[in-house]
């Protein structure tokens, strides 16, 4: 019955999450998201659509979180940001928003980068602003916050570039669990475990469990934990983003003070001055797939909880901050697709790629590591960014492009709109070449790629800014 609720609310959490992730500023005193300025377009453009079934994203359960793909934002343990549910198809749409009131906080902006879905199909948001962070649980039909729990937040804001971020932002990487528990990472050094206390129909977020203080790994150094995530087996996996550290944490085995936990440095050139920006993808089999400011890395751990490098390849990069990029380097949590043997993350080349791994341990004679590179957005949206995961589904590959966007946390405006753009890349493993076809308005053309064993579909539209669901 708990998953028959969380697919009802699907459609809500698919507008609900857009709208967080995109619209990074509200009125605090507001119950809605005010409308934007009037337009020429009308306000419904289409018709009801078909429904296209696709197959089964393939995607492995992780007995330790929420259903796939209600656990997190990139929805499984894969980062695949896939949900194998039934969409909105437009019949009768309406929008869901809210403004989160309720919510504690120091100012009037309010950005999530973060949902997941309880067994109850109640939405949990992780928000955030310069200065504070916070969790909430909200009413799947009226978005009302039902109740909240206050994180401790890094004050400030900081980035290589144009595009700034507050420090609080790292908060939004937690997971909820198969229990209906928020694990979270408060003040960038404690883990915290946040479950919905109370009853059923009155929950309260409350603090529970061991809080792992892990202050004397990271204060020394000025480290921050930016990242956790949880894998097949159990285990805790940390990203010190500030300095590619990967720490390993086993809630069987580890005790106060936790400085013997075992931890892994990722460096491909021996100089270890690359950070970690984005997120985990795990697998059932013990591996992480974690991408640095330089290089992508596939980390194991065995049962003896030691992280080991098991590949590391360095990507294309131009040294700078993209323009529409939170990140230096990749801006993408990588994500596994192709029944596992594929990982994929975008570059920082200077025209932006789609990188393919393969993610076998060994190769094969003849095989490289590299399966395909494919630019993205050329010709119509400038030199293209990617500040978010990857879409991958089987074979195939989406891309969003956000070059240029660009956001005052100061003041809370929009200064410059993205670029427009979204692309499809297919993993053909046989094919000789890659091929990427164009169809920008008036404009049709081809190009070949060097590299093997892919082809990309481009497909040049403006992103939506907002999704809806079916009313009966």
């Amino acid at each position: 019955m708990n998953g028959d609720v969380r697919r009802r609310s699907v459609c809500m959490a698919l507008a609900l999450a857009t709208i967080l992730a995109l619209v990074a500023a509200v009125a605090a005193w507001a119950e809605e998201i005010p409308p934007g300025p009037d337009m020429v377009l009308p306000d419904y453009i289409g018709q009801p659509a078909k429904a296209h079934p696709l197959p089964n994203s393939g995607v492995p359960q992780n007995p330790n979180i929420a259903p796939n793909p209600f656990f997190t934002a990139h929805s499984d343990i894969w980062m695949s940001d896939t949900a194998d549910l039934a969409g909105p198809l437009g019949r009768n749409p309406v929008v869901s928003s809210t403004s989160l009131p309720g919510i504690e906080r120091n100012s009037w902006i309010a950005a999530g980068g973060n949902i997941a879905f309880d067994s109850h199909g109640r939405p949990v948001v992780f928000v955030y602003d310069i200065g504070w962070a916070s969790v909430a649980l909200l009413d799947p039909d009226t978005l009302d916050v039902v109740s909240s729990y206050p994180l401790t937040a890094t004050p400030g804001i900081g980035g290589e570039g144009a595009q700034k971020s507050p420090y609080a932002t790292w908060s939004v990487y937690g997971y909820l669990d198969n229990r209906d528990q928020i694990h979270i990472v408060s003040e960038s050094k404690k883990l915290l475990t946040v479950a919905e206390t109370g009853s059923p129909d009155h929950p309260v977020l409350k603090q529970v469990g061991e809080v792992y203080d892990l202050s004397p790994l990271v204060d020394p150094t000025g480290d921050r934990i930016t990242a956790v995530n949880v894998d097949f087996q159990g285990r805790y996996w940390l990203n010190v983003g500030t300095s590619a550290k990967i720490y390993l944490l086993n809630p069987k085995t580890a005790k106060a003070p936790y400085t013997d936990l075992k931890w892994v440095w990722l460096d491909i050139d021996g100089d270890y001055d690359e950070a970690i920006k984005n997120g985990t993808a795990l697998t059932r089999e013990g591996a992480a797939y974690i991408v640095t400011t330089e290089a992508m890395y596939r980390v194991d751990a065995g049962a003896d909880d030691q992280p080991r490098i098991v590949w590391k390849v360095p990507y294309e990069t131009n040294g700078e901050q993209r323009s529409g990029q939170v990140e230096l380097g990749s801006g993408t949590t990588p994500t596994v697709l192709g029944e596992g043997k594929y990982v994929a993350i975008t570059d920082n080349a200077e025209q932006l790629q789609i990188v393919v791994y393969r993610t076998d341990a060994r190769l094969d004679p003849g095989e490289e590591r590299v399966v395909c590179k494919v630019k993205l957005f050329e010709g119509y949206g400038g030199a293209g960014a990617n500040s978010n995961s990857v879409v991958g589904s089987r074979n195939s590959i989406i891309v969003q492009n956000t070059t240029d966007y660009l956001f005052d946390w100061e003041t809370g405006t929009l200064t410059t709109p993205g670029q427009p753009g979204m692309e499809r890349i297919d993993i053909a493993p046989k094919a000789i070449q890659s091929e990427i076809n164009f169809s920008p308005p008036g404009d049709e053309r081809r190009r070949n790629h060097e590299r093997q064993d892919a082809k990309a579909i481009a497909a040049p539209e403006p992103s939506p800014t907002m999704m809806l669901r079916d009313t009966p």
